[in-house]
């Protein structure tokens, strides 16, 4: 195990420093009391969220800030056309994705 120079774990330390920094927006969209999200996070860079009542779902990552900006495109179309079961993205191999059912309204 790595520890910093005060004896914590290193791993901790970079996590919360982590959550400290917002994400920066590259294009928000509501539909159909759904929000769209697309922001560039420092862990994982560019990837666009569903937003309900239940919280944020991540439903696809990019290689590029274009590619996001036509992803964003892609699900607010998607969402306008009554898509409502998606899968929220795990986050690398230590936690794996699953399948969402959107309900609830963002107010």
């Amino acid at each position: 195990m790595i520890h910093d120079s005060d004896g914590e774990r290193l791993m901790q330390t970079v996590v919360a420093l982590l959550a400290r920094v917002e994400p920066r927006w590259l294009a928000e969209t509501d539909v159909a009391g759904l929000r769209v999200s697309t922001i560039v996070s420092l862990d994982l860079g560019p990837e666009t969220a569903i937003v309900d009542a239940d919280g944020a779902h991540p439903v696809e990552r990019y290689a590029t800030e274009e590619d996001a900006l036509l992803g964003h495109e892609h699900w607010v179309a998607r969402l306008r056309a009554g898509v409502r079961e998606v899968t929220h993205l795990g986050y690398g191999q230590m936690i794996m994705s699953w399948a969402v059912r959107l309900v609830g309204l963002v107010s």
